[in-house]
């Protein structure tokens, strides 16, 4: 799953509409407990963007610039990033490549990046630790499901594949085993701390 704009995107998953009844049930309860806000996560509009799958989401609340009062809702951040986990392991980075823009107030990234961003002034390099509740939220080990292999697309049949049942909601599968396939609709980074180098470029 590319992280470029931290969001769980369904820009490339399976879309698949044969699911059994209980799967479409358990889809719609995650979007109940997403707009009874039991999960904090951001939407890339354009790429989970274009608003899609997320694991539950949160209101957000617009965040007011501290020291970049020429940031504000409806501006542009540019930036650097490198992303990492609690291990040190790089898991997305803007290095060799364009430097990721983001529309303020947009939910294009997690609401704790963000923030960060809109207390440091162009030209700034920052580490930043977002806690897991300012990015995916907490992982809920109940959030998975299993189904039969045969139920799915041959496509879907490996482990890491994402699956779209519609509604919104993606699920990875993370087991395949005598002929059961489990899928967990948890974000894939859900339950950690995330660590970004951050160097912003601009705020407009």
């Amino acid at each position: 799953m590319p992280l470029a704009r931290f969001s769980n995107s369904t820009e490339e998953a399976i879309v698949f509409k044969n699911f059994s009844p209980n799967f479409a049930l358990l889809s719609a309860a995650f979007l109940l407990s997403s707009c009874a806000g039991a999960h904090k996560t951001v939407v890339p509009a354009a790429a989970a963007p274009e608003a899609k799958a997320q694991a539950p989401a949160v209101e957000l609340e617009e965040v007011q610039p501290a020291h970049a009062p020429a940031a504000k809702a409806g501006g542009t951040l540019t930036f650097h990033y490198t992303l990492t986990n609690a291990k040190g392991e790089v898991l997305d980075s803007s290095e060799g490549k364009e430097p990721l823009t983001v529309r303020i107030g947009a939910h294009e990234i997690i609401p704790g990046l963000e923030a960060e961003l809109l207390k440091m002034k162009p030209g700034e390099k920052k580490k930043v630790v977002v806690p897991a509740d300012q990015a995916y939220g907490p992982r809920y080990e109940g959030r998975t499901i299993q189904m039969p292999a045969d139920k799915l697309p041959p496509e879907a049949l490996k482990v890491g594949a994402q699956v779209s049942a519609g509604l919104g909601i993606v699920f990875t599968v993370t087991e395949i085993k005598d002929g059961v396939v489990t899928l967990d609709g948890n974000h894939p980074l859900a339950g950690q701390d995330l660590t970004f180098d951050v160097d912003l470029l601009s705020a407009s």
